[in-house]
This record gives structure tokens, C-alpha cells and sequence, in this order.
């Protein structure tokens, strides 16, 4: 179902990044409204590879932060569809996003070679819920050519009132697929 705004300039009017790692900006449902409402997946196939993600999904209801579009050269980074995943743009800086409107699923297939960590957040930036996946550790073996690729892992949170999420590990991973919706 579609949501029709009332001006362009709401549509124009991007939120600001957070001003640290564990804050996002909370905006009121009048200040964004979201093009399409209810479940939704993303793919980021329609990005172009190293392109900075941020407002590109914002109809669509999520804004993110510290996200930039790669397609893996680390063939252990392998997406298991698709070519391009999302990854932080910085080290150890996490990717973050903030929902227009409140969601109560959250899930993506993240690859990593440690822990990685999806944190929700409500409106006003306050902990509903954490869950981690875990590490894998690849060990040469004599005579092994090359690493198998990382198993792509589905991280998932479902709570009702999540404004806001963050992704976030001490090691490099990857986001695909990622999945939100209000039920």
C-alpha cells in the first residue's frame, strides 16, 4: 500500500546523520513519510559498487549511516545472491539505520570473520533488544589454494517499537538482504 506525501519538500528533507556512534536522530512520523509502508526487502542490487548508502531507500521507509555498496573482492566475502552487499565504510564504525516509522522485524544475512552484533533501538534510543552471530576461524591447510567463502548468516530481532537499528563488529563483514517490516 502506498502512502502519498503532501509537499516534495518532505521527501527532500533527508534526516541528519547521528552525531555518534550509538545515536541515531529521531524524527516524528509528520516530519518522514515513507512512499511505501509494510514489509520490505532489500537486495541493493540496484546501487552502484562503492556508492555511499545512505537516503537511496528513504520512500521505502530506512535511512542508513556508515554503509558504503561493495562488490567483495575477498573471495571468503562471496554474497550467496546478487553481487553487491553493503559494508562499513569506515572500520569499526558499524552501519547504522533509522526507520520512518516504527518496524518490529529486522533481519539480514551478515558474513564475518568475528562476532557481529544487531543492536534495536527505540525513539528514544534506548535498548530493546541485541543479538549476535558468531566468528569463524579458517585455518590453511597444506596444500589449500584458497579459502571457501564465509556462510552468510541470518541475524534477526522481532520487538515491537524499533526505531532504530545498528550493525556492528570489531572485524570487517557484510550486510545482504536486508528485511524490515511494522508485523
Amino acid at each position: 500500500m502506498f502512502s502519498f506525501l503532501k509537499s516534495h519538500t518532505e521527501l527532500s528533507q533527508p534526516l541528519a546523520p547521528p552525531t555518534s556512534r550509538h545515536h541515531l536522530v529521531r524524527a516524528t512520523a509528520a516530519e518522514v513519510t515513507p512512499l511505501r509502508l509494510g514489509p520490505t526487502q532489500l537486495d541493493f542490487e540496484d546501487l552502484v559498487e562503492f556508492e555511499r548508502v545512505e537516503n537511496q531507500y528513504f520512500t521505502l521507509g530506512v535511512q542508513f549511516w556508515g554503509a558504503i555498496a561493495i562488490r567483495p573482492s575477498n573471495p571468503i566475502f562471496v554474497p550467496s545472491s546478487g553481487c553487491l552487499v553493503l559494508m562499513p565504510s569506515t572500520f569499526q564504525a558499524g552501519i547504522q539505520a533509522q526507520f520512518c516509522r516504527p518496524v518490529a522485524i529486522v533481519q539480514a544475512l551478515v558474513s564475518g570473520t568475528r562476532p557481529v552484533t544487531l543492536t534495536a533501538l527505540d525513539s528514544n534510543g534506548v535498548v530493546l533488544e541485541r543479538v549476535s552471530i558468531g566468528s569463524y576461524r579458517y585455518l590453511w591447510a597444506d596444500g589449500q589454494a584458497e579459502l571457501a567463502p564465509l556462510p552468510q548468516q541470518p541475524l534477526q530481532l522481532q520487538t515491537p517499537g524499533i526505531a532504530s537499528i545498528l550493525f556492528e563488529s570489531d572485524a570487517p563483514f557484510t550486510l545482504d538482504n536486508f528485511f524490515f517490516s511494522q508485523l
